[in-house]
């Protein structure tokens, strides 16, 4: 693809750093063990119809710092290593948005065990490829599974991004085709908060060639838990991500891109 000027909200200027996980959170609760809520619950969506080498571009490791990224492991789950980075890479993904395209920086992650993801293209999609492994007894912290999205903010994503940061979005749009993982999490960072912090989610319908959209007034923090405080009114979007969390019940591999994404017009 032919690279356009990236926009002075999301290049992410001077970021050459990998941001290590810690914490005591693990985005991978997938399966019966600790679901999130169903796409269907609140959002707007239409259906029309082991470790690996790192990813496509990404930034060598200069004194990382311990990532603020989620894990969703139940309350009595072991903390995280700070072993296993988040990578912010050289990648852009071109985004549709009112008034004019965008071109984000791409991040990705996953687990220090269990889980591979390898980025394929990043263009006007992201295509992604990999494996998850069932996740062994209660062990989230190594298995969570892994991660690809959007960085949307013009701030670090380790720093507080202002109230005007980030896109004035009622919500995003995206298509789906590949072979999937078992279960998909669309997440989105709010501004006013440290963007890898920022856990507002849901579950994704899983649904092959299907026009999805998920408004951000449907998403949850924490959506694997239940009973998190919805997304704050107002507030625009920072970063926008595609969790892929492992599963006690099922793994296995997956092959699948994200197409046509979109932030929707309010």
């Amino acid at each position: 693809m032919a690279q356009h000027g990236m926009d002075d909200a999301v290049r992410l200027e001077g970021i050459g750093k990998v941001l290590a996980l810690a914490g005591a959170l693990a985005i991978g609760c997938g399966g019966n063990t600790s679901p999130g809520p169903e796409a269907a619950d609140g959002a707007d969506s239409t259906v029309d119809g082991s470790e690996s080498a790192g990813p496509v571009g990404a930034l060598s490791a200069a004194d990382p710092a311990p990532s603020p990224l989620p894990v969703g492991a139940p309350d009595d789950a072991p903390p995280a290593p700070a072993s296993d980075p988040v990578q912010l890479t050289t990648q852009t993904v071109r985004l549709g948005a009112s008034g004019g395209d965008i071109d984000a920086a791409l991040f990705l992650a996953q687990s220090p065990q269990g889980t591979t993801l390898e980025l394929i293209e990043a263009s006007e999609r992201i295509c992604v490829r990999g494996s998850l492994a069932p996740l062994p007894g209660n062990d989230y912290a190594n298995y969570w599974g892994g991660e690809v999205g959007l960085v949307l903010a013009s701030s670090p994503p380790t720093d507080v991004a202002p109230p005007g940061a980030g896109l004035d979005t009622p919500g995003f749009g995206f298509r789906l085709e590949g072979a999937l993982p078992p279960q998909l999490r669309l997440r989105v960072g709010a501004a006013g908060e440290v963007p890898v912090y920022s856990q507002y989610c849901q579950n994704v319908i899983q649904s092959v060639g299907a026009s999805i959209e998920i408004a951000l007034d449907s998403l949850t923090f924490e959506c694997w838990s239940y009973g998190g405080a919805r997304f704050p009114d107002a507030s625009s979007a920072t970063l926008v991500s595609w969790q892929i969390p492992a599963s006690a019940e099922t793994g296995g591999p997956f092959d699948f891109c994200i197409e046509d994404i979109h932030a929707l017009s309010r």
